[in-house]
């Protein structure tokens, strides 16, 4: 009998904990889960720009011609600042790579990493950190149509949804352009 007790008692005390365990854990997340994920937030943020660097470095030869090289040359053709749309900018690994008086608008969807891409754009005086959104690349409402010269992403249609709703809303908010045909006729 006494060891039908023990037993009996041993797996009331394995409940107990079970259920003590269920307890806190239900209450820690409820309670510490916003906090945890803008710590977690915060250190991934760190860890994006460094990483930024380092790919930055790597790609820099071709980031300064695609970025620099044809937005100088966009720059002369039209004859004014370009205002440019970065979807992700992330901590703003490519502000180094635009042209004097570039206009940036930014869709970030990542909170966190807002006051990083604000504190990295005033490292640039040569570029003004226009408007800064928090969304996604398939639904840019808060942005005009045909409101920007050029969009920049960098390492990010690979994790966007749709991409096709992606390329739409692109084509929407870019500015429309006359081409020089051969025949130097605009088209």
């Amino acid at each position: 009998m006494d060891k039908e007790n023990k037993v009996n008692g041993d797996i009331s005390r394995w409940i107990i904990l079970a259920l003590a365990f269920l307890v806190a854990w239900l209450t820690f997340r409820r309670i510490f889960r916003k906090t945890v994920r803008r710590i977690w937030k915060y250190f991934e943020a760190l860890w994006l720009s460094n990483f930024q660097e380092k790919y930055n470095d790597r790609m820099r030869s071709r980031k300064e011609a695609l970025f620099f090289n044809r937005l100088s040359q966009m720059i002369n053709d039209a004859g004014r600042p370009l205002r440019v749309l970065e979807i992700g900018p992330g901590t703003g690994a490519n502000f180094a790579f635009y042209p004097d008086g570039t206009t940036i608008t930014c869709l970030e969807p990542v909170a966190e990493y807002h006051d990083l891409l604000i504190k990295n754009a005033g490292c640039f005086p040569q570029i003004h950190l226009g408007e800064l959104h928090r969304g996604f690349a398939e639904d840019m409402a808060m942005i005009d149509s045909g409101s920007i010269d050029a969009v920049i992403s960098t390492l990010v249609l690979c994790n966007v949804r749709s991409i096709d709703k992606c390329l739409q809303e692109i084509i929407r908010v870019l500015r429309p352009v006359r081409i020089k045909c051969s025949a130097n006729r605009f088209v």
